[in-house]
C-alpha cells in the first residue's frame, strides 16, 4: 500500500482515533493476553473496555486507522489483534522532516 499522508493525518485527526493510536504505541491498553501486551497490541474487546464505547464504534475507528495504514491487524485464532504500524509512522515523520528541510515529498 502506498503511503497517503493526507489519509494518515485525517485518520489521526479524530480525537478518539488519535488517542487509540497513541495508547497502542505506548502499549497502555490493558489486555488479558500477556503475549500481545508485550507486543503492544490489543483486540477490539480490550479497546471497548478501555474507552467505554460501543464495539461497533471501536471497530469503525480501527478500520479507519487500518485503511490509512496507521495500524495493522493479524488474525490469531478467533481473535484479531491490532498493532501500531511503525513503518507508516516512520514514513510520515520522514515526510515532515523533509518538509521542514524544504524537500518535496516522494
Amino acid at each position: 500500500m502506498d503511503l497517503d499522508p493526507v489519509r494518515v493525518f485525517k485518520a489521526l485527526g479524530n480525537d478518539t482515533r488519535y488517542e487509540l493510536f497513541r495508547r497502542l504505541l505506548e502499549g497502555s491498553i490493558a489486555t488479558c493476553c500477556d503475549k500481545i501486551q508485550q507486543e503492544r497490541a490489543c483486540c477490539v474487546t480490550d479497546v471497548v473496555r478501555e474507552f467505554g464505547l460501543a464495539q461497533s464504534t471501536i471497530s469503525y475507528h480501527l478500520a479507519v486507522l487500518e485503511e490509512a495504514g496507521v495500524i495493522r491487524s493479524e488474525k490469531r485464532g478467533c481473535w484479531t489483534c491490532y498493532f501500531p504500524n511503525r513503518e507508516t509512522l516512520e514514513a510520515v515523520c520522514g515526510i515532515i522532516r523533509g518538509a521542514e528541510a524544504g524537500k518535496p515529498p516522494h
